[in-house]
């Protein structure tokens, strides 16, 4: 059998605009027999791997292509376009070094006779600037396993977005908008911890001065206060001035329960008022400033006991 040898020419590196094209690395090698003779206009076999680490290290890339070579026996590529289970944008160029193995059959086969590896000794700059030693690509999803901070230097938390604005513009520092007219569009914000099968029971979310919403007793969310804070402000600025409970239904179909506007009237929409325990009624404050709550008695007559006005 015949022993084939290549002569690396030139080993280039591009990388195309962000979401236009796929990333890609130009490579072109001159493919010589063993009698030093050109192997030109033939159809050959080549393997490309990226190894990691050192000359033997794990393959972090790899395809296989079959191009033509050249009338000067040349044959080029680009790394990234070929047949591959891999992803060449996977790559992590800030965790090199990196080597580059070539294995060729020069008949168009599988059946590499001609193997090679060099060191990349210029990691490809336009890629590792583009994951920013960092950042990482896996189609169209971006990752990084660092901290995230917008508006400020430190963060110690996963994902910190930090403002300096005052006035009432600027207080809105986080705008998520759905722009979609379609019936049914939302805009959600999802907060979870934990799996379906073992939903968390601590603290969701976390706002300032220890107020945080959680997964309560019984699976129900639970607006918190942290101790020694005053209580939770509700305030209903809408047209009509009212707070609307809604329980039940979904995004398409809203169940109103009980109203309260602006004058302080509840409004029992749907259903009843029920109090529960016998010593508990319903409080009122006479003209002359006294308070009297009325409950029934077993006959269902209303009795009134004077009490003192609640704060």
């Amino acid at each position: 059998m015949k022993k084939f040898l290549t002569t690396l020419l030139v080993l280039l590196f591009y990388l195309s605009a962000y979401s236009q094209s796929p990333e890609k690395m130009s490579y072109q090698a001159i493919v010589r027999d063993a009698d030093n003779n050109l192997v030109t206009n033939q159809i050959v076999g080549i393997s490309i791997s990226i190894l990691q680490g050192s000359a033997t290290g794990n393959t972090v890339y790899s395809e296989t292509q079959t191009p033509t070579t050249n009338s000067n026996g040349l044959l080029t590529i680009e790394i990234g376009n070929g047949t591959s289970s891999d992803l060449f944008s996977a790559i992590d160029w800030a965790n090199g070094p990196f080597y580059i193995k070539t294995e060729i059959d020069p008949t168009g086969g599988t059946n590499y006779t001609i193997t090679g590896t060099n060191q990349l000794l210029s990691v490809p700059y336009a890629l590792y600037s583009k994951n920013s030693g960092h950042w990482h690509f896996n189609g169209n999803t971006i990752y990084t396993y660092k901290n995230v901070s917008l508006g400020t230097e430190e963060s110690t938390s996963l994902f910190t977005l930090s403002a300096n604005s005052s006035g009432t513009i600027g207080r809105e520092i986080l705008g998520i908008q759905n722009l979609s007219n379609d019936y049914g569009s939302a805009s959600r914000f999802d907060i979870s911890a934990g799996t379906d099968a073992n939903k968390a029971t601590a603290n969701l979310i976390t706002f300032s001065k220890g107020y945080s919403l959680s997964a309560g007793y019984s699976g129900y969310t639970v607006l918190n206060t942290g101790y020694n804070l005053p209580g939770i402000v509700i305030r209903a600025q809408g047209y009509d001035g009212k707070l609307r409970f809604l329980i039940g239904g979904n995004e398409f179909e809203q169940y109103e329960k009980m109203q309260i506007n602006k004058d302080g009237l509840i409004k029992a929409t749907t259903g009843d008022v029920y109090i529960e325990n016998i010593n508990k009624g319903v409080i009122m404050r006479s003209p002359s400033g006294q308070c009297w709550r009325m409950t029934v008695n077993n006959s269902g007559e209303p009795e009134f006991t004077a009490i003192s006005c609640p704060e």
